[in-house]
């Protein structure tokens, strides 16, 4: 399966594991910021893998490339955007969430992806983060500790809570201690 990786930040990192542990075809890498490639793929060795195409412009990625699947995990506000364009192509897509910034995206995206007979899922990688698989264990004892920011979506777009605006990282914490093991676990979104 021919990948391609839209937002090469912080989360980025996860989907390189997915796609290194799944054996997918890693065609090709975008981000505005071409620093942001260079970074993450040296962070998993990958960075004189010539075969893994740079780009800063995700629309010559998905034109110049026969992509099965891509990843978008670009700021939370460009999800839709980029999401439509690779569904028209013909593109299977992966969206961070959230996979917009209102329900009449969301709508147009699903219906799209319908209509173009794509295949689209919102990532929910939490579900493998160690510290939330320990609480599913029901050994743990007690929560040490969670701190979070909260932020607000609207038809207007994302607000944070002090009421100014906010790009989309966030961050969500959370502390386990079970027996004695301490497990903590970050999440961003």
């Amino acid at each position: 399966m021919k990948y391609g990786l839209i937002g090469c930040g912080r989360i980025a990192t996860n989907h390189v594991k997915a796609v290194l542990n799944n054996n997918l075809e890693f065609v090709a890498a975008c981000d505005i910021e071409e620093s942001q490639i260079n970074n993450l793929l040296a962070k998993h060795g990958l960075d004189k893998d010539t075969a893994i195409k740079r780009y800063i412009d995700y629309k010559k990625m998905i034109e110049q490339n026969k992509l099965d699947l891509v990843a978008i995990a670009t700021e939370s506000g460009n999800h839709a955007e980029i999401a439509l364009d690779c569904i028209d192509h013909g593109i299977n897509c992966i969206i961070e969430k959230p996979i917009a910034m209102s329900i009449q995206e969301a709508d147009q995206i699903i219906r799209r992806a319908e209509e173009k007979g794509v295949k689209v899922s919102a990532c929910h990688q939490n579900r493998f983060n160690r510290a939330v698989q320990e609480t599913r264990t029901g050994n743990c004892r007690e929560i040490g500790g969670a701190s979070g920011h909260f932020h607000e979506y609207s038809e207007e777009g994302l607000r944070d809570n002090t009421g100014g605006e906010s790009g989309h990282r966030h961050e969500r914490e959370l502390y386990v201690r079970s027996g004695e093991n301490h497990v903590s676990g970050i999440s961003s979104g």
